[in-house]
């Protein structure tokens, strides 16, 4: 591995290939799943320009941070936010169209998993651009994930907030309604024991830290609605 092609280390050429190849496959992949799926490419294409306008405000607070090299610091970040939105998008795109089921589940796996998964193919793979380092790839992985489980948590909360602004604006009664139900859901939980009815759901990030124990809330629901069905029957 230490021979010398055209001044290139052969280790350096077969990483490069390799790393080509990869992109080559990557690519392809993404390329059929929006042949298939018309209409992806265009909302992937809205995502990319979204995040080439963060990348343009990033290099503007970069280079008023450093104080010089403002055009080139608003060019390199818009075309790196742009191009890697595309990317995370595409894969997302065909991870989720791939309807994953792991072992042991009869479902395709949530959103949040894709997302997750997502965020740390993209850190990993841009990270191989660097050299093939493992410490940094596990530590871009670790750190990607992290970011995608995050990411997805704020932008459904985002979503939410703006549901229940809209809300507010076109329907307060409706809104009105669902405080005053959630507030007497409470309260008899609180006061009455024989209390059998609707309860309030916990916030999504304790359901879904509840539903990682085998004995969390997600498997406690499942198996009182078993029960509840097998009493009707």
């Amino acid at each position: 591995m230490s021979y010398i092609v055209g001044g290139v280390p052969i280790k350096r050429l077969l990483y490069h290939a390799a790393l080509t190849g990869v992109s080559g496959v990557t690519i392809g992949t993404c390329y059929r799943n929006l042949r298939e799926h018309p209409g992806t490419g265009r909302k992937i294409m809205g995502y990319s320009v979204a995040g080439g306008g963060m990348g343009a405000l990033f290099g503007v607070a970069m280079s008023t941070f450093r104080g010089r090299h403002t055009v080139l610091l608003v060019m390199t970040q818009t075309m790196y936010w742009t191009l890697t939105t595309a990317f995370f998008f595409n894969v997302r795109s065909v991870l989720s169209n791939r309807k994953i089921i792991l072992p042991g589940q009869n479902e395709p796996v949530k959103d949040i998993f894709l997302t997750s998964t997502t965020a740390g193919i993209t850190a990993t793979l841009t990270s191989l651009i660097t050299g093939p380092n493992p410490v940094a790839l596990l530590s871009a992985c670790s750190i990607g994930m992290m970011l995608g489980f995050v990411g997805h948590h704020l932008y459904d909360q985002s979503r939410i907030l703006r549901l229940e602004f809209l809300l507010r604006q076109n329907y307060p009664e409706l809104m009105l309604q669902k405080q005053e139900a959630e507030a007497y859901m409470e309260d008899q939980v609180l006061t009455n024991q024989f209390y059998d009815g609707p309860i309030k759901p916990p916030h999504p990030w304790i359901e879904y830290l509840s539903s990682l124990s085998p004995q969390g809330y997600g498997n406690q629901k499942k198996i009182q609605d078993a029960l509840n069905a097998e009493g009707m029957s």
